[in-house]
């Protein structure tokens, strides 16, 4: 995540960005991730659609490398992102 969502996961163009390429979102609690639930996380990376109903492009988010991890491996996932909230003194 850190490489394209960069160091502190708060999104934007990164060194490796290619021409063309949209800005990764934030995935910190002041990012759109915010307002999805558990449910909406594990199908965007299970099925590649965000809660709003848009398309996540394989070109830039490789979400099918993440469709075959099990329940347990997307909620930890999960529970990192959305647990930031007190790491940065963001309530």
């Amino acid at each position: 995540c850190r490489v394209c969502h960069r160091a502190d996961l708060a999104g934007g163009l990164h060194p490796l960005s290619l021409p063309g390429e949209p800005a990764p979102p934030d995935l910190t609690v002041r990012g759109p991730l915010r307002r999805w639930t558990l449910a909406q996380f594990e199908r965007a990376m299970r099925e590649g659609r965000t809660p709003d109903g848009r398309r996540l492009d394989r070109e830039f988010m490789p979400w099918p490398a993440f469709a075959g991890l099990d329940d347990v491996e997307l909620e930890s996932i999960w529970l990192f992102l959305v647990g930031q909230a007190g790491s940065d003194g963001i309530e």
